[in-house]
């Protein structure tokens, strides 16, 4: 039996989530006193385990989000399922914390362009098919881009479809050739225009007829959530993928103010003449 613990710790709070056999067995958020630490996850995990009856060696995998993402959270989350993993001897997989935005958008047959926050005005976004007969969402771009909020928002009003990397994520292994009905499905969705799934949104304070009329994924679907997590990395583990315990490390979304003031000194050290 497929049993997986699943851990997010993207947002301002976090949560887990036990997952077996294609349901959701169990999802806690972690105790906002205490944030995205890890004195707050361990306790969270030992009470998940406790309250469906588990024992931490009858997980057979670990998922966690990732990024990206802000630093603290991410480096808590990775750390503590890296240890995990190890420790109990199970595969661990890393989801990306924009395609499980998309996949909890559960909105088939369009195209959902997704974004972290990156904090100073900026977000980390992709875009996504969500194609109602996969579970995993298809990835249009082939990374990530960090953007200001509002050249993110006017990104798909009237959307071509220009610069989407199609060809690179979906190509067909045998033949080489995209698939003509899935292409085309994008075409449509793209014609229509993005929807838009962040927990940055929360901050517009719109009702939800404003919301829908500019193409806005609903609240409760645009949150980096743990179960969405365990769905996603059960679809990867069944297809025998897992990621390496040793190397699997967080995506930032930019670096640090101290790495970024690190690199501006350096640039203007090395700008310097030095007349003596």
């Amino acid at each position: 039996m497929v049993k997986l613990l699943a851990i997010e710790t993207t947002g301002l709070r976090g949560s887990v989530a036990l997952h077996a056999e294609g349901r959701l067995v169990l999802g806690r958020e972690l105790d906002p006193a205490g944030g995205r630490s890890a004195a707050t996850l361990v306790p969270a995990i030992k009470d998940s385990l406790a309250e469906a009856g588990w024992r931490a060696a009858d997980l057979t995998g670990i998922a966690v989000v990732t990024g990206p993402g802000s630093f603290t959270g991410l480096r808590v989350g990775v750390t503590t399922a890296r240890v995990l993993a190890y420790t109990l001897g199970q595969p661990i997989v890393g989801i990306d914390a924009l395609e499980v935005l998309a996949a909890a958008s559960e909105a088939a047959g369009r195209v959902v362009s997704a974004a972290i926050d990156a904090q100073r005005g900026d977000v980390a976004c992709a875009r996504f098919y969500v194609d109602g007969e996969r579970v995993r969402p298809v990835r249009l771009d082939a990374g990530f881009q960090v953007v200001r909020v509002a050249d993110w928002l006017a990104s798909g009003n009237g959307a071509s479809g220009a610069g989407i990397d199609l060809w690179e994520n979906n190509t067909d292994r045998k033949t080489g050739n995209l698939s003509e009905l899935f292409f085309q499905k994008v075409q449509k969705s793209l014609q229509e225009g993005y929807l838009y799934s962040s927990p940055v949104l929360d901050r517009l304070r719109l009702t939800r007829a404003e919301e829908e009329e500019r193409g806005l994924i609903a609240p409760e679907r645009r949150q980096v959530q743990a179960r969405v997590v365990a769905r996603l990395a059960e679809c990867r583990f069944l297809s025998g993928e897992a990621d390496d315990v040793w190397t699997l490390l967080p995506v930032y979304s930019r670096r640090s103010a101290a790495e970024e003031k690190a690199l501006m000194q350096e640039g203007n050290d090395s700008g310097k003449v030095d007349l003596a």
